[in-house]
C-alpha cells in the first residue's frame, strides 16, 4: 500500500496537482482502503450476534 501511495502522489505531482491536495487523496484512499477491509469482519459479528437471540 505504502507503495501504491507514493506511486499516485508523485503522479499526481507531475499532473500539476498541489502537494497538499495529493497528499489529501492518497489519505483519503487508505483510510476508505482500510476501512473496507474490516467492512466483512464486523458484518460477521453482526450476523452472529443476530442469530444467538434467545
Amino acid at each position: 500500500m505504502t507503495l501504491g501511495v507514493l506511486f499516485f502522489t508523485g503522479w499526481a505531482l507531475n499532473r500539476g496537482y498541489d502537494w497538499y491536495l495529493a497528499l489529501l487523496i492518497a489519505t483519503c484512499a487508505v483510510t476508505v482502503g482500510t476501512g473496507l477491509a474490516y467492512i466483512p469482519r464486523v458484518f460477521m459479528r453482526v450476523v452472529r450476534a443476530l442469530g444467538r437471540e434467545e
